[in-house]
């Protein structure tokens, strides 16, 4: 197994012999479970470990990683940290040693990883392929809309609010090309992510497709391959399967939305970039557009 030095960072010169730990305990959301599956690129290079709450966010990320590296439960952050002191809290912890860059960046860079791309990649099986394809052939040409962000619904959530898309660029775009298109709308129910609350917003003419567990998620997007989106934790993984996006983004704002921080940089790509970056300033302009170039992947 390689030893990864820790050659960029103020503790330059440590190495990783046995294990890198790494715990997704305190993050809330996908995007922030889906940039881990850079760093498990390197796997065959080095072991890695994860940790996760057993709650409905720790049981979404164990689904996506549990054969691709190992995972554990701890009830508690504090009780994972007694027994793994050298485990790192995600991007969270490392964003404090003050280096700016991309999430995923910041993780490979931490470890010594400079090699290894940080584009997101979850493997889907080619068995669990054609099973959704089996399911996904029933549609007419399918695109997938993701219009909400996972925390679009909380009203004290500055920085959901503002990387929202406006809803009715969505509408719009059912309303116009529902003829040649489905349009499959997935999310999960009101009150799964907590009582009182609700991060799925329908859009009148979309196929709701709710609740299914995230590895059969994975599959489903592998196979469409195509989807308009704010820029959402769903987005991200549909970039990790090899799909494409579309992604609806707001300009650089002081509530914390930093386009470095989030995405892809043109660079990082060994061939066409899958995501195509598109600011809120331009919606109305692609809303007119009689070409229906939104839909050009």
């Amino acid at each position: 197994m390689q030893s990864v030095l820790f050659s960029s960072w103020k503790d330059s010169g440590r190495l990783f012999n046995e294990m890198i730990k790494v715990s997704f305990m305190l993050s809330n959301n996908l995007g922030d479970g889906v940039y881990i599956s850079s760093l498990l690129k390197a796997r065959k290079e080095v072991e890695i470990e994860l940790f996760f709450k057993p709650d409905r966010l720790g049981t979404v990320f164990h689904t996506l990683y549990k054969n691709l590296c190992k995972c554990s439960f701890y009830e508690t952050y504090e009780q994972m940290k007694e027994a793994h002191p050298d485990a790192i809290e995600s991007h969270h912890a490392i964003r404090a040693h003050g280096k700016n860059a991309h999430m995923p960046r910041l993780l490979l860079d931490y470890f010594g990883l400079f090699h290894i791309n940080e584009i997101p990649e979850i493997p889907i099986d080619i068995a669990d392929k054609y099973a959704s394809l089996y399911f996904v052939r029933q549609f007419k040409d399918p695109i997938i809309l993701m219009p909400a962000n996972c925390g679009s619904g909380d009203p004290e959530n500055c920085y959901a609010q503002y990387r929202t898309p406006p809803f009715e660029f969505f509408q719009n775009i059912v309303d116009k090309y529902k003829s040649k298109h489905d349009f499959l709308q997935f999310g999960i129910s009101p009150n799964t992510y907590r009582d009182g609350y609700s991060n799925f917003f329908p859009i009148k003419g979309t196929i709701k497709i709710l609740d299914l567990p995230v590895d059969i998620l994975a599959r489903i997007y592998s196979v469409v391959g195509k989807m308009i989106s704010g820029d959402t934790g769903d987005a991200h993984l549909m970039v990790a399967v090899g799909g494409r996006v579309k992604m609806l983004v707001p300009r650089n704002d002081d509530v914390g939305y930093q386009h470095k921080y989030l995405h892809y940089n043109p660079s990082s790509w060994k061939g066409v970039p899958r995501v195509e970056y598109i600011g809120f300033e331009r919606l109305g302009r692609l809303d007119r557009d009689p070409t229906g170039s939104i839909l050009n992947f």
